[in-house]
Order: C-alpha cells, then structure tokens, then sequence
C-alpha cells in the first residue's frame, strides 16, 4: 500500500522476511519503514492497482518492471496512456542493463517504427474466430444479439478453416474484404475446389455460402440452342453485411491507416507466444484519446490473443513455462476489457503468467459488466491502492482493507454528600460524603482506514 505519508497506521506481521535477490520491492510500511515485497508464489495470485491520474501508477508500474526484468522476467504492458515518454524511460533502462533486444513495440502513431503484429493470422478456427467475435459488443440480457454474436462465431470459424484449407495466409484488411465482398467469397470457393471438393472445411464453407447465394435462370445461348444453359450463382449482398456487416466494419477499421501498416503482415515479428515463452518485452502503445474507437477494439483483440497463448502455455512440460514468470500489465485497463476477462485471472497463474491490470475506478469495471469487478478482486489477492477520486471506490477500497480491533478504556468518578435531621430540635443528625472511581474497557471494531 503506496502513502503520501498524510496517516500512518499500525502493520501486520509480516509473512517471510524480504530478499532483496528474489522478491520485488514496492513500498516500505508506513509505521516502521519494513521493506514491502512481492515474492514470486504471491505474485502469481496477481496484481491490481487502482488509482487516479497524477498519483504515481506509473512511477509504480516503472519501478515494479524493472525490477521483474533485472531478474530475466518478461513483460507485456498495454500502455492505455500512449505516453512516449513512458517507453523510453522503459527503452533506456533496458539498455543499461543489456536487454535493449529483447524489446519489442507496437506503436500507432509511428507504424513505420513499430514491430509487426497480426493477431489473427495464429492458431486454429475456434481460437482465431474467437478473437474476432471479442470485438462484439457484450450481447447479455439480449436475445437478439446473443443470436448474432452465435451465428456471427460459426460463420467466422468456418470461412477461418476455408483460408487455412486452401493454404492462404490472411490479414486484417484481406479478412474484412472477404466479409463484405461477393468477388472475394466466390474466389474462394474457386480455390477450395481445386483441392478436395469433398472435405469438411469446403463442405462447410459452400453449407455457409448457399445462406448468401441465389440461383437466376440463364438465357440459352441463341448460337447454340443445344446447349442446356448453366442457372446462374449470385451472392446476395444485403445477406452478407446483414451478418457480417459489424465485425467486418471493424476488422477493417483495424486494417486500414496505420493500424494497418502493422497489422497488414503475412510474417509478423510479434507473436506472443514467443514474446512469453522467451522472456521477451512487448509495449504497447494504444492511442485511447485520438483514435477511441480503433484503439478499443484493437486491445480487445490483443487480449482475446493474450488469452489463446495462455491456453498454449498450459500445455507446455513445467520446465518450458516461463521462468522468471511472464507479467501481463495493462493500464487503463476499463478500455479495452470484456466480460470474459474473467477467465484469464483463473487460467493466467497454472501458465506463470502474473495478470496486473490498473484502472482509476472501480467504476471502470463496472461499466463492462457488473460481475467484472467482483472477477478481478476475487482473483487478485495483491491490492495497491493510490488515492482516489471518487466516495464509491473509496468506500469499496476501506471495506476490502477490513476491520482492526481498538480497546477503548472508560475511567467514571462519582461524588455524592447527604445529611438526614430529625424533628425540628436536632436529637440526632447524620451527615456523608461518599466518592468513587471506576475503570473500564470496551473492545471496538473499527475500519483500518476511512473515506
């Protein structure tokens, strides 16, 4: 827990004793100045910071990075921000410490500087189907959608399986065009039929194809009466945006202008499998301000890929996870998450893979989806709190902190004085004085802190 030094409250004991060649120092206590560290088993419950802007996020996320990649660990940081700054501080530390190679950037707003990255062109139809259809928008509590988005997935996967049959590597813009494109479609099917017209990939792809084609009568050939006219096969455009129309628009968002220029790659020199797996650092650039819309879907993407190479690491022996762990930090992460992050907190760990994402409200969750919130706080046991903005994050902040127990002590003091005559002649008189103190204790529960 990061303090400006404005209260100081009394620590908890401490697990283990720091080390200074293992652990990641973040903080010292604010009572007694004990070194705070991250050790690797607790790192692997992951991470989440929240905080608002100007508070010291990133000054935390430098340090905490650095350290990790001192001791040979890799790093993806989704840099919500685009504060160049922020990577060249980054850039420079990993060149005083002889890693200056193993970086890797993708950067929007200089494309012709930025490393190649194609996030759709890996692994089978499920998983890159699975990634396009992230950029939907969330369909719960709507019927409507919820069909889409499902008729939506079965047909991306069955046009993924088609390209991969025919031997055709792909990219952002070919994608989209073959989406909205009758040429494209019917190119296609041309190629699958110089293959094997009888296996399931063609099979299904030409089932997709007949939902958007229609059969015209063909005029007979006047020069040649007998010859049987061909029916003629025609796609119907208006079907395929009908079902297309979204992701295709989105995916082509993202394969045009300088998003294209690093996406539009057959052989791309970022795959982030191999960015984990070798301890490599990936920054990522995501211009959220000037370019909202492009940005967003672009690191929904990113991360539905993060997701596919974490299901990959799974598979690996022990001895091939990654060793230092593999740090996945996302700032501003309310951008560009979807309901289905959830998952990664809960597979991320068995992987080595430390999931660390910081926003600056609770709020930022929510937005996604009500159960967001509780997903990330349930999965994340290391909490670093900066100062906030608003009462309900900070609320929410006080309640996760818990409770401590106070004694408070009591000290009542009692004096009293009486005096008893009778009859009008004084045959007798009593007069009194009586004092008392008396000391108790009442054991409290109270807040560790309060908003």
């Amino acid at each position: 827990f990061f303090d400006s030094g404005n209260f100081s409250f009394a620590s908890s004991n401490a697990h283990q004793t720091f080390n200074k060649d293992q652990d990641i120092l973040i903080g010292f206590t604010s009572d007694n100045a004990t070194p705070i560290g991250l050790y690797f088993e607790i790192m692997t419950r992951h991470i989440s910071i929240v905080g608002q802007s100007g508070t010291g996020k990133s000054v935390f996320n430098r340090s905490l990075l650095f350290q990790h990649a001192l001791k040979g660990g890799g790093v993806l940081h989704i840099d919500g921000k685009n504060d160049e700054g922020d990577f060249l501080n980054l850039y420079s530390a990993m060149k005083s410490i002889g890693r200056e190679n193993d970086v890797y950037l993708i950067d929007f707003d200089a494309p012709y500087d930025s490393n190649t990255y194609n996030p759709i062109l890996h692994g089978d139809p499920d998983e890159v189907a699975s990634r396009i259809v992230s950029l939907i928008p969330s369909s719960q509590n709507s019927p409507g959608s919820d069909h889409y988005r499902s008729e939506a997935t079965v047909a991306l996967t069955t046009l993924v399986a088609a390209l991969q049959t025919a031997g055709l590597a792909y990219s952002m813009i070919d994608l989209s065009m073959l989406l909205m494109s009758d040429k494209a479609l019917m190119e296609l099917d041309m190629k699958l039929a110089e293959i094997d017209e009888y296996s399931e990939a063609i099979i299904n792809y030409r089932t997709l194809l007949s939902k958007f084609t229609k059969k015209t009568k063909a005029k007979a050939d006047p020069n040649n009466p007998d010859k049987k006219p061909q029916d003629l096969v025609k796609v119907d455009t208006t079907k395929l945006k009908e079902m297309f129309g979204g992701v295709g628009g989105r995916i082509f968002t993202l394969g045009t202008g300088n998003f294209g220029i690093v996406t539009n790659t057959y052989n791309p020199e970022v795959k982030l499998f191999d960015i984990i797996t070798n301890n490599k650092i990936l920054w990522v650039k995501l211009p959220t301000l000037a370019k909202a819309e492009a940005a967003q879907s672009f690191g929904k993407i990113l991360v539905s890929d993060l997701r596919t190479a974490v299901s990959w690491v799974l598979k690996l022996p022990q001895d091939k996870k990654p060793n230092p762990l593999f740090i996945a930090s996302m700032d501003e992460a309310g951008s560009y998450v979807n309901d289905n992050w959830g998952r990664l907190f809960e597979q991320a760990r068995s992987a080595r893979i430390v999931m660390m994402p910081a926003v600056q409200t609770h709020a930022n969750y929510t937005n996604v989806s009500p159960e967001l919130l509780s997903i990330v706080e349930g999965n994340t046991w290391n909490k670093v709190y900066f100062k906030v903005g608003d009462t309900d994050t900070a609320e929410r902040i006080c309640k996760s902190l818990g409770k401590t127990k106070t004694v408070k002590y009591t000290v009542t003091q009692s004096e009293t004085s009486n005096s008893t005559r009778q009859n009008s002649h004084i045959i007798n008189s009593n007069v009194g004085n009586n004092s008392g103190q008396n000391i108790g204790s009442q054991e409290n529960e109270e807040d560790i802190i309060s908003t």
